[in-house]
């Protein structure tokens, strides 16, 4: 009888496994993550071994949620009541997935995060699972989605902000900014990660000062021309934060300038503020004898006639 009883019981054991299998099991079965999912429940009780499809340290026994990104930031975090989770995020498809995080802090109990910038249409592919073992976890999982930080609006040549006469400590930034191929003849002056002023010159003499705020270093390129044909005047930098970058030159008139600011060493991303002032004075004259046609007469007699060039 006991036998009898022992066999019964092993079965309906084994039957309500098979009952509590998880229905996001297998990732073709993944369950939605919309922003703003807060502490969804979530087990890998009853799982059944797969090939997880993730180049993570962590058990073939989990399971799965999904999402289609839509360009905004996103954050997914996962917290197991008591046992280590790993928490793996992919994209693409079940059958061709690519890694995006591996995230374990190595601790139970302790919640796994991850922020990340989505591409618009890209589905992604949440994976739980027990770290290395075959534990049984259970956990909460949440999504929240913010707007990326915007990319200033003169990241581009040609959306570069008009820098007039008069200009005086213009707030500047490149935080945000795309990378993009940095004008040529400065060299390590400047990098990828800038934006873009102009003006067009009106004949006079200006000046251009550039004023890093916050501890960071910029460089700056002034160009004469248009975005697709630049010709390179001046590469400044005046190496150290709290320096400012200045520049005087006599514009010609009706000449489009063009001003490039950038962290200054080519090849970082670093980004920061600055402000940008542009003043203007009246060239001098040039003096009436400064041709040979406009010669000025010098007659006998002429005593200590002041001249200047």
């Amino acid at each position: 009888m006991s036998k009898y009883l022992f066999s019964v019981f092993f079965i309906l054991i084994n039957f309500s496994i098979l009952l509590a299998q998880p229905a996001n099991d297998a990732c073709s079965n993944a369950t939605s993550l919309p922003c703003g999912t807060t502490n969804l429940g979530g087990n890998t009780t009853g799982a059944v071994l797969e090939t997880q499809g993730s180049v993570c340290g962590m058990s073939n026994l989990g399971v799965w949620y999904t999402f289609t990104g839509d360009g905004n930031s996103t954050t997914i975090s996962a917290t197991p009541t008591s046992f280590n989770l790993v928490l793996n995020i992919s994209s693409g498809s079940c059958a061709a997935l690519t890694n995006i995080v591996c995230q374990n802090v190595g601790a139970g109990g302790v919640t796994e995060s991850y922020t990340f910038t989505t591409v618009n249409g890209t589905n992604y592919y949440v994976y739980i699972g027990p770290a290395g073992g075959a534990i049984n976890v259970a956990f909460t999982i949440s999504r929240s989605c913010t707007s990326p930080p915007a990319t200033p609006a003169n990241d581009a040549c040609a959306n570069a902000t008009s820098l007039p006469c008069g200009t005086n400590a213009l707030a500047g930034t490149t935080v945000n900014s795309v990378s993009e191929t940095a004008p040529s003849g400065c060299g390590g002056a400047i990098t990828n990660y800038g934006v873009w002023y102009s003006f067009v010159g009106d004949g006079n003499s200006t000046t251009i000062t550039l004023q890093e705020t916050g501890g960071f270093d910029t460089g700056m390129g002034i160009y004469s021309g248009s975005c697709g044909a630049l010709t390179n005047l001046y590469c400044l930098d005046a190496f150290g934060a709290s320096n400012p970058e200045i520049q005087t030159f006599t514009t010609t008139n009706g000449v489009t300038y063009f001003i490039y600011v950038s962290y200054f060493d080519t090849g970082s991303s670093l980004t920061g503020t600055f402000t940008i002032s542009r003043t203007c004075v009246a060239a001098p004259t040039p003096p009436t004898n400064d041709a040979c046609s406009n010669a000025t007469s010098l007659p006998c007699g002429t005593n200590a006639l002041a001249g200047t060039t």
